[in-house]
């Protein structure tokens, strides 16, 4: 049998658990991660990022923890994660700074849907993510309670690097 979706959500995992989840030989072909609502900071994104038996992962919800820039930097960072379709940072307090780092990244030219509600974005994250090279195949984005009015994110629709790009969610 092979396992290919796992939940730990709720379960207080630190970094330690998340190295420990990295090398483990049995996650090979995981395809979807739930790690909502645990501790996870930019220790364990870096573990996560290096991690070479999680590199199969297309679904990654990663709501409710600690991130911030560092950890969005770390997860970047990732010379694995190229397979990734769904990504998931409600609070995960990336900030701007944050999703710059993830426009910046490889890891996001597969990815079709982002969620970052309550991460304490305004009208820069717009134009991060309208002018990345990073997002061609961005379908679905989610800035629901950020600092973000209706018209500035209009602007993403207006982008001719977002080609795919049909779903805006905000307040």
């Amino acid at each position: 049998h092979k396992l290919n979706t796992l939940s730990l959500a709720g379960n207080k995992l630190t970094a330690k658990g998340m190295r420990a989840l990295a090398a483990s030989p049995h996650l090979k072909n995981l395809r979807a991660l739930f790690l909502q609502h645990n501790q996870l900071g930019p220790e364990a994104m870096q573990a996560l990022a290096e991690s070479e038996t999680l590199a199969n992962l297309n679904f990654l919800y990663l709501k409710a923890n600690p991130l911030g820039p560092e950890g969005a930097a770390e997860l970047a960072r990732s010379p694995h994660l190229r397979q990734l379709t769904e990504l998931y940072l409600d609070r995960a307090r990336i900030g701007n700074q944050g999703l710059q780092a993830l426009c910046e990244s490889d890891i996001m030219r597969t990815v079709e849907k982002l969620t970052l509600p309550h991460n304490d974005l305004d009208e820069v994250a717009i134009d991060l993510l309208a002018e990345s090279d990073c997002l061609p195949n961005l379908v679905t984005i989610d800035l629901y309670r950020n600092r973000i009015s209706l018209s500035t994110g209009q602007r993403l629709k207006q982008s001719p690097k977002l080609k795919r790009f049909k779903f805006l969610q905000l307040d």
